[in-house]
């Protein structure tokens, strides 16, 4: 009985060397197929979003909500199916307002389509922008985030910028 308790003493260490070194395979196969998926995927370019406009939905004391109006194009040959998305709105360089949208919409391969979504702002932001805007008259604004798509495991981020006159210059 002790020489069987001694063979399994010098056993153990060759098991565990095979059982790290499956480990090991089944993590670095599972890795490159991971990324090798990213890789591959059937979007050669990223979805394009413009903000087209806002429009004040509620005002309170402490938060507000707007609708912003997006057009988003799509440069790829396949249908973008959009099954949700979050995104931050940045305003002349200072966060401005964030949302979410679990809205469906569907964009043909080359195609483009408006939608609305629903954002708040706090006080905060709206007093922040208020000396900017009156010096500037233009709104800077920066628009990023990230959509997840319909049959495709990761989500797919976005950031677009723009400028928007508020006063017309002579």
């Amino acid at each position: 009985m002790i020489r069987l308790s001694n063979k399994s003493v010098k056993i153990a260490p060759q098991l565990m060397k095979t059982i790290y070194d499956v480990c090991l395979f089944l993590f670095t196969l599972t890795l490159s197929a991971t990324l090798s998926g990213c890789a591959s995927s059937p979007f050669s370019e990223p979805p394009r979003l413009n903000l087209t406009n806002i429009q004040i939905k509620q005002i309170g004391l402490i938060e507000q909500e707007f609708w912003l109006t997006m057009r988003i194009q799509n440069p790829n040959s396949k249908d973008l199916d959009i099954r949700g998305m979050s995104f931050d709105l940045d305003i002349n360089g200072d966060p401005f307002a964030t949302g979410v949208s679990n809205q469906p919409v569907f964009i043909p391969g080359y195609g483009e389509k408006t939608f609305d979504v629903s954002v708040s702002s706090t006080l905060n932001g709206i007093l922040n922008q208020f000396d900017s805007l009156v010096k500037k008259g233009n709104i800077d604004y920066l628009l990023k985030g990230k959509m997840k798509l319909e049959g495709i495991p990761f989500t797919v981020p976005f950031k677009q910028s723009g400028e928007v006159a508020l006063f017309s210059r002579k």
